[in-house]
């Protein structure tokens, strides 16, 4: 009769590690552009925000304003008298930034910025989706 509760914990822990959320794969890093010719830049990315030369270099600029912490039901139309159904907020705006350097026709170098600032994992994680259509699945 020992062995009764034995496997009993033995197979609750079992579906537990199998109800267990899979880790998802890491998305390819914006930092994989790095050696992308321009001209693959440009067809994936279309024309950058801002452009110059300098000291042998070319900066390109990229620019996209992103919502997070967006309420569901925003686009219920409001009920007169009783008011809107939506629930939660319009969510926050964060401009996005991605700052290229070209050398010789090839990207050299990639940075992503955001307003207001935040860690650098958040950023590379919601600025991404700027150069996203350059980043091979």
């Amino acid at each position: 009769m020992a062995a009764r509760p034995i496997l009993l914990l033995a197979a609750a822990l079992a579906l537990i590690a199998c109800a267990r959320e899979q880790p998802k794969p890491a998305l390819p890093s914006a930092q994989t552009l790095v050696g992308t010719p321009k001209e693959r830049l440009l067809a994936c990315a279309g024309p950058p925000a801002g452009d110059y030369m300098q000291a042998g270099l070319e900066y390109m600029t990229y620019r996209a304003k992103i919502t997070v912490d967006e309420g569901y039901l925003q686009s219920v139309p409001a009920i007169p008298l009783v008011g809107s159904v939506g629930m939660g907020g319009k969510g926050n705006q964060i401009a996005c930034e991605a700052h290229i350097v070209l050398k010789g026709g090839t990207v050299a170098a990639l940075t992503l910025q955001s307003d207001p600032a935040q860690e650098r994992q958040t950023t590379d994680m919601l600025c991404a989706p700027i150069v996203a259509r350059c980043l091979a699945p």
